[in-house]
């Protein structure tokens, strides 16, 4: 289930470091993402991040995009 509740199929992106780990000052975001300049601090806060619709979770600083059948058929997002 994708962070605004749909329960379609989803697959999560985010940025992570070369180990693996999420990314502490990296996020991925979807084009429609602004940023709220007066929730900005210098702690790398994802929260000023405002995006219309769901997809996007600030917390974990991931992207989840939908999958359609066909996609997952054809192994075009894994």
């Amino acid at each position: 289930m994708s962070a605004d509740g749909d329960e379609g199929l989803h697959i999560r992106v985010r940025a992570v470091t070369e180990n693996g780990h999420s990314h502490p000052c990296t996020t991925v975001a979807p084009k429609n993402a602004s940023v709220d300049w007066t929730l900005m601090k210098n702690d790398n806060e994802r929260l000023c991040l405002k995006c219309d619709g769901g997809g996007f979770d600030p917390v974990l600083g991931c992207v989840y995009l939908p999958i359609t059948p066909d996609e997952q058929r054809e192994h075009k997002k894994m």
